[in-house]
């Protein structure tokens, strides 16, 4: 069973936004010290890591067999690896694009929910997208 995943991120500019991702997307194409393209796994994970749902990272998991000390170095700064912890998490699934008002909408509609089942949520959220590029229309994006 995993228990953690490796992901590499940089900051985003807010929850349903994408600023970030192509230099993300850009390191794990090939874009580091190496020039080495590395495996990936899905979904893309943006993350909040306050209430207001404004500090965010955009993140990309790589498989659970990543050993973390043999990634290349980023060639941008603003581009790091770490190791995610497990847990429990609370899903609330949805399709179509994830904009800043439904994502804002879908995260307070699982809060309450969560602590009603006496769990206690963390400040922020974690948006999981998976998108077929230049395949899925936005209805059909889950």
């Amino acid at each position: 069973m995993v228990q953690f995943v490796i992901v590499v991120e940089t900051n985003g500019d807010k929850l349903a936004g994408s600023t970030g991702f192509n230099d993300v997307a850009g390191y794990i194409f090939g874009k580091n010290s190496k020039g080495e393209k590395i495996p990936v796994s899905t979904p893309v994970f943006t993350q909040a890591f306050d209430a207001k749902l404004s500090k965010v990272s955009i993140q990309i998991a790589l498989p659970w067999d990543t050993d973390i000390s043999c990634l290349p170095d980023p060639n941008q700064q603003s581009i790091s690896s770490r190791k995610v912890e497990g847990g429990i998490a609370g899903v609330l699934k949805f399709s179509g694009k994830p904009t800043e008002d439904i994502t804002r909408e879908k995260e307070k509609a699982l809060r309450p929910s969560l602590i009603r089942d006496g769990l206690r949520p963390q400040m922020g959220c974690l948006l999981a997208r998976y998108n077929v590029p230049g395949r899925t229309w936005s209805f059909m994006m889950v």
